[in-house]
């Protein structure tokens, strides 16, 4: 009995310690946070060019055609 009663003080810790782990969430709107600005990386820069790629392709398939031909 002695396996059982370790099993459920250890199961009652790990409870009690993902408790207060949950208890200490920041609030988003930390006074601390609102001047930081996420650094620029590859990605958002390849990002910013795919969203560009996107919409020039949607503009240029909005526009009628010049010469007057009929497809």
């Amino acid at each position: 009995m002695g396996l059982f009663d370790f099993l459920k003080r250890k199961k009652k810790k790990a409870d009690a310690a993902e408790e207060s782990e949950s208890a200490v969430v920041l609030p988003l709107e930390e006074p601390g946070l609102e001047g930081i600005d996420p650094p620029e990386t590859r990605y958002t820069q390849e990002y910013k060019e795919f969203l560009d790629a996107q919409e020039a392709g949607e503009n240029a398939g909005a526009q009628p055609e010049e010469d007057g031909a009929q497809p």
